[in-house]
């Protein structure tokens, strides 16, 4: 009986331990996806009106290296962050598909803001055994942004990324 009980609770802990979610990776690669074929046909990537950016966290321990020494700073503890920014001409369906995603499991909402005249909300999802994931949108205008952060970052961290604090 322990032994079912223990596997029960190991079944359980293995489900919530997860990489980005599967949805969220499937419409950015959709988004890199556009660009190649675009840049294919010879147009220019900002023609489709999306662009992508993807740092992982050695990457940004090597572009912050005094802050990479610190142990516990938050360089240290993203371990990709990934981003689609949309310009005025851009794809607003994925976009709202994105949205989509954010507004189910395991997607949270845990805050909704307004930040120098930017919408800004956020989500979080579990990552794997003690992170979380972050999906921030960031709305002024007509120009939108996706960033998905990943890694034992916690929302006081995003919200110190977002109001400017190192």
């Amino acid at each position: 009986m322990k032994r079912i009980i223990i596997l029960a609770i190991a079944s359980a802990a293995c489900l919530t331990v997860r990489a980005q979610t599967p949805d969220f990776m499937r419409l950015y690669a959709a988004a890199i996806e556009t660009l190649a074929a675009r840049a294919a046909d010879g147009d220019k990537a900002a023609d489709c009106g999306i662009e992508t950016a993807e740092f992982s966290g050695r990457t940004l321990q090597s572009i912050m290296p005094k802050k990479s020494k610190e142990k516990n700073h938050l360089v240290n503890r993203i371990d990709m962050i990934r981003q689609i920014k949309f310009l005025p001409s851009g794809d607003s369906d994925l976009f709202d598909r994105i949205r989509a995603v954010a507004d189910k499991a395991p997607y949270e909402r845990m805050s909704a803001m307004n930040v120098d005249g930017q919408s800004v909300s956020i989500y979080s999802a579990p990552y794997k055994h003690n992170g979380n994931e972050f999906l921030i949108f960031i709305v002024k205008d007509d120009r939108k942004l996706v960033c998905d952060i990943v890694g034992n970052v916690t929302l006081m961290d995003v919200f110190g990324m977002i109001c400017g604090r190192d």
